[in-house]
């Protein structure tokens, strides 16, 4: 008996290729077919499943994605007739694969008229790469028609006995046969293990990554948004800088395994490269201002995480669900030791984060609602989570009152959606895809001291505006409450609270003046250059309203900012603090004073 499927799209895909896989081993013994499916996305078992959905049953089949979670030397279907229909055919496969030769080219040259081809592949091949030379040669030759092919492969030798082994640059040089598409590779030879590694992929198929591969410290670098599983490799040790180029490259992974069995060689001063790039600015009665380019870091990520995923700023159940869970964290808070310490989920971190951004309102719920009565501080406490309750879970209820102690002075959800302007800002600025690793001291040490300028500005009861660059920093401080406060009142005079929810009227007019007192008391213009209309209803909206500018500071500013560096500042070059020596002149600025 025969069972026909009568569809024109089938879609049988997971997020994973470890569920929905669909095994024909296991079905009951009646032969599936369809004359009119077109498109079927499918996970399999093994590449014998594949060819049995090839074998003729769906004839009129145009477009064809399959995972396979294995692919070995057993097919029991042995098949050479073209499939001239097949237009576009995806196949990925997470596990290495010794007999690309003999199955996968093979089925590759069968699909003549094939015009769009994704390869996604792990492949043991014994003595010789995979490179653009052998592509073009087994693949590329036979599909005439081919107009798109896009890959993400490795390939494996053994380097036993071996001489003149290709370097990158001779995998490179190969990879010019196969059009203009822009093609990334990588090549290692492992002397302990005699193997070598390479990984060569299209440039445009990098967007759709989500497993990356046996990283070595040879990584070329990049942002991977969409890879959520890493794999690190290697026979030389993984130094700290290591790790800090993983992060920035991979700010979104869910899994991560790691093979090395070579001890750092820098270990002992891991908690000196903690704080690479470290701006302190000591003021005259001996308090300082410390931030590092680590807390910069951790703030970004955060920022790029929740940009990733928008739930997380819009009015719904989800987002709900885990300010309720906040504030029942916050009213459980106990202090534990570092054994004891877990991460915060990190949608929990941003609406702890998005709490701290109004720091009168959140001392105050501290002081007077947590059972210390003291300032929840990052660096001080940490959160003792409830092991019984499941993050992911939903709540039937839309209001986000809870039935714990703890009650924010503020409506968490209404400041968390009006952080939506500054993440659609934060997407067109150049750190939100810039390679953090490769910031220069003096480039974050300008950011810090222009923050240093804006915290000098604010008189009571005068609400100013800042750059975008100058917000980013004040809102990584803000991370710090305890500081924060220490540092405002020290600066200002007063705790220098931050508002998100101000007409455009307001902050045009607010920028006006502001930027009239910066050029009275720099003797000098802002920009010249700033468009008006371009302004936001927003108190952190950038006085030049250019984003996409990496620097926000005009010449006649910027050689003011660094002949302040040089003039009222004694530098230590190998530690870089700055100590005050004078006033530091003018800024970008935002903020008001926090009500008596």
């Amino acid at each position: 008996m025969e069972k026909s499927v009568g569809q024109s799209h089938l879609n049988f895909q997971a997020s994973s290729i470890y569920f929905q896989q669909i095994l024909f081993d296991i079905l009951p013994q009646k032969p599936i077919f369809s004359s009119t499916l077109l498109k079927l996305h499918v996970n399999l078992e093994n590449f014998n499943d594949c060819l049995y959905l090839l074998n003729g049953r769906f004839n009129q089949l145009r477009t064809f994605h399959v995972n396979i979670s294995t692919i070995r030397s057993d097919p029991t279907i042995d098949n050479k007739e073209k499939l001239f229909n097949l237009k576009y055919f995806s196949l990925t496969c997470d596990v290495k694969t010794y007999v690309y030769d003999k199955l996968i080219v093979p089925l590759l040259q069968r699909m003549s008229n094939l015009e769009k081809l994704d390869l996604h592949l792990l492949i043991d091949h014994n003595k010789i790469f995979v490179d653009g030379n052998d592509l073009k040669k087994n693949i590329i030759n036979y599909l005439s028609y081919l107009k798109i092919f896009q890959f993400d492969i490795y390939s494996f030798i053994s380097i036993y006995n071996q001489i003149n082994l290709p370097s990158k640059e001779d995998i490179q040089h190969t990879l010019t046969n196969l059009g203009n598409n822009q093609i990334i590779s990588c090549v290692n030879y492992f002397s302990k293990s005699k193997i070598g590694y390479c990984h060569i992929y299209s440039y445009p198929l990098s967007n759709r990554i989500t497993y990356y591969h046996n990283i070595t410290n040879n990584f070329p670098d990049g942002l991977f948004k969409y890879v959520r599983k890493i794999s690190l490799f290697d026979e030389y040790s993984f130094e700290y800088e290591f790790f800090i180029r993983i992060s920035q490259s991979f700010p979104f992974i869910e899994y991560l395994s790691l093979k090395n069995q070579t001890p750092q060689n820098h270990k002992q001063y891991q908690e000196t490269n903690l704080s690479i790039i470290d701006a302190r600015i000591r003021t005259k009665d001996g308090n300082e201002l410390r931030i590092s380019h680590k807390d910069l870091v951790e703030h970004i990520l955060l920022l790029r995480q929740v940009i990733a995923h928008p739930e997380m700023t819009n009015d719904g159940q989800r987002l709900d669900h885990f300010i309720n869970d906040y504030c029942e964290r916050m009213a459980r808070l106990e202090i534990i030791n570092k054994d004891q310490h877990m991460h915060l989920p990190w949608e929990i971190e941003w609406i702890w984060h998005v709490h701290r951004l109004h720091p009168v309102n959140y001392s105050n719920d501290c002081t007077k609602q947590l059972s210390d009565g003291e300032i929840l501080d990052k660096k001080v406490l940490k959160y003792l989570p409830n092991p019984e309750k499941k993050h992911d879970s939903q709540i039937t209820s839309s209001s986000t009152k809870t039935r714990s102690s703890f009650v924010p002075s503020i409506d968490l959800r209404e400041a968390i959606i009006h952080q939506r302007g500054f993440l659609e800002k934060f997407r067109e600025h150049y750190l939100y895809s810039f390679n953090l690793r490769t910031m220069h001291r003096s480039e974050f040490l300008r950011l810090v001291l222009n923050y240093i300028y804006f915290m000098r500005l604010p008189h009571k009861n005068q609400t100013i505006v800042p750059t975008f660059d100058i917000d980013l920093i004040w809102r990584t401080h803000m991370r710090n409450p305890s500081q924060y406060q220490t540092f405002s009142t020290d600066s200002c005079g007063f705790i220098l609270d931050h508002y998100d929810e101000i007409e455009s009227n307001i902050v045009n007019n607010t920028y006006q003046k502001t930027a009239k007192r910066l050029e009275n008391t720099s003797k000098s213009g802002y920009d010249d250059n700033v468009d008006q209309k371009r302004l936001e209803t927003s108190e952190y909206t950038s006085l030049s309203a250019k984003v996409s500018v990496p620097i926000h500071i005009s010449s006649a500013n910027r050689a003011l900012l660094y002949s302040a560096i040089e003039d009222g500042c004694e530098s230590d070059h190998e530690t870089g603090e700055y100590h005050e020596g004078g006033d530091f002149g003018s800024g970008g600025c935002v903020g008001r004073a926090a009500d008596d």
